[in-house]
C-alpha cells in the first residue's frame, strides 16, 4: 500500500468568466510513502497562474512564493527531475501519473475541495482521476485522539498533542 500526503497552496483570484473569486492553485507539494511510512518519492510543482496574475501579500508571506517565481521561474520536480513550469491541467496530468493508485491524504478537506474547484474551472469536470481513495487526516486524528468536539483541530495542535 502506498500513501500520498498532499498539500496545496492557492491564491484567491477574481475570475471574469465566473464573475467571482476562485482559489487558484499555485503549488502542489506531496510525499509518497509506503505502508511503513518510509518516503518513496516527492512531488513539487509551482503552477503558472491563469486567472490571477498577482499573489496576495498574505499568501506571499505564508508560502514564500513570489510573483516572479510564478511568472518566470516555475519548476516541476519529481525524483530529482526538473522541468519548466506548466499550467494547472498539465501539472494535474503529471501528478496523476506520479500518484498512481496510492491513497491520497490531506489535512482537512479544503485541499480536496480546491482541487475539485480548479479541475471544474480548467477542465469542466469535477472528476479527479487519481482521487479513487482519499482520507482526511484531520478528521482521523481528531477521532483517534478522542477530540470529537465541533471545532477542527489545527495541524500544529495535533502535532503538539502527539
Amino acid at each position: 500500500m502506498q500513501y500520498i500526503i498532499l498539500d496545496l497552496e492557492w491564491n484567491a483570484a477574481y475570475s471574469r468568466r465566473r464573475q467571482g473569486f476562485i482559489n487558484e492553485i499555485i503549488e502542489f507539494g506531496a510525499v509518497k510513502v509506503d505502508g511503513h511510512l518510509q518516503v518513496i518519492d516527492t512531488f513539487s510543482a509551482l503552477v503558472r497562474p491563469q486567472v490571477g496574475k498577482k499573489i496576495s501579500g498574505k499568501i506571499r508571506t505564508l508560502t514564500n512564493i513570489t510573483n516572479e517565481e510564478l511568472a518566470n521561474g516555475l519548476q516541476f520536480m519529481t525524483n530529482e527531475e526538473l522541468v519548466g513550469g506548466t499550467p494547472f491541467m498539465q501539472v494535474m496530468s503529471r501528478f496523476r501519473r506520479w500518484a498512481g493508485q496510492a491513497v491520497v491524504l490531506t489535512w482537512g478537506t479544503s485541499d480536496i475541495l480546491t482541487l475539485i474547484e480548479n479541475s471544474l474551472y480548467f477542465s469542466g469536470s469535477e472528476k479527479i482521476p487519481f482521487l479513487q481513495r482519499y482520507m482526511d487526516l484531520q478528521a482521523y486524528c481528531q477521532y483517534r485522539m478522542g477530540e470529537t468536539g465541533g471545532q477542527q483541530m489545527g495541524l500544529s495542535t495535533a502535532a503538539e498533542k502527539l
